[in-house]
């Protein structure tokens, strides 16, 4: 090798030994630092309790209100379950069908077809599903 050769990959080896400390914190693949910020808040996530005001799946799927189902209310909860129906009726089994309803409109006679033959299961247990 080369002196000149020499000397660069010394040089080189000198540069990235002191880009990095001795013992670094790793955490998920990167430096996590001396200390850490706590971690923000995250939009969306659960409050610790259920409004008073929540309301049951039954009580919504039979109004026109769309959001507001309790969360902690029971296993599952009533969003759980409006979620099951909403993803049913709305994302897989009656997209054309409830295409209105799933806009916003109150359910017609054939969305309404269409959610009685193909989500029976998860639109009973909405309607059973009440406030505790």
């Amino acid at each position: 090798m080369a002196p000149h050769a020499r000397i660069a990959a010394a040089l080189v080896w000198l540069t990235l030994a002191a880009c990095v400390e001795q013992q670094p914190i790793v955490t998920n693949g990167r430096d996590a630092g001396p200390g850490l910020p706590p971690a923000p808040e995250v939009p969306g996530d659960l409050p610790p309790s259920d409004p008073p005001d929540c309301a049951s799946c039954n009580e919504l799927l039979t109004s026109s209100l769309r959001d507001g189902a309790c969360r902690g209310n029971a296993k599952p909860s009533s969003a759980e379950l409006l979620g099951a129906y909403t993803d049913c009726v709305c994302r897989t089994e009656c997209t054309e069908a409830c295409a209105l309803h799933c806009g916003g409109a109150p359910r017609d006679s054939a969305c309404t077809a269409c959610a009685t033959e193909r989500c029976a299961g998860v639109e009973r247990a909405c309607r059973e599903d009440v406030k505790r």
